[in-house]
């Protein structure tokens, strides 16, 4: 038979303090202890869970579990980004999170955008992030329209001369490399 081991409130335990007895614990018949986390939070757990030497032999921090969560971000796995409403990506201004969509089991963020022109629209975080979304991409968008003008690279050219020839206009049409009549 185990020595009964003595009271421990106020003794630490990792990022823990034992601050009182609670109860029984219903399916181990074991007294439950309440326990303040370095975070604020207060849980309650057997003392076998936060008291054992190997943790401590091992370095291991008895927490809440928000010292899991840190070891989480460290470790590079998946964190929150943080909220971008009011940022700005090409001529859309973030209002706030949209819907959130279910698919496949996975779920996925949408944000509310205002474009220039007045338009609003839902897209996921990584569609304006990364450029692809500069703008609400209906037709009547003028600056849609100016986005795909200029990525078309028209350069204008009038009253430059080229060998024997003078341009005289700009076309609006880019010119085919294989057929040289525009």
């Amino acid at each position: 038979m185990t020595a009964k081991k003595p009271d421990c409130i106020g003794e630490r335990f990792g990022r823990v303090v034992v601050i009182g007895k609670t109860g029984m614990h219903p399916t181990k018949h074991r007294q439950l202890w309440r326990l303040q986390c370095d975070c604020g939070n207060i849980i309650e757990r057997v003392r076998q869970d936060f008291d054992r030497s190997w943790l401590r032999n091992h370095g291991y921090l008895y927490s809440c579990g928000c010292g899991k969560k840190e070891a989480a971000r460290r470790n590079g796995q998946k964190r929150e980004k943080p909220d971008c409403t009011g940022s700005r990506f090409g001529y859309l201004t973030v209002l706030d999170k949209g819907e959130l969509i279910h698919k496949n089991g996975k779920s996925r963020q949408l944000w509310r955008l205002l474009c220039d022109c007045g338009a609003e629209i839902e897209k996921p975080r990584s569609d304006f992030e990364s450029g692809r979304q500069k703008t609400c991409g209906r037709k009547e968008c003028i600056y849609a329209r100016q986005l795909k003008t200029s990525s078309r690279n028209l350069r204008d050219v009038t009253n430059q001369r080229f060998g024997s020839l003078t341009a005289v206009r700009l076309s609006g049409k880019k010119m085919n490399i294989n057929n040289r009549h525009g």
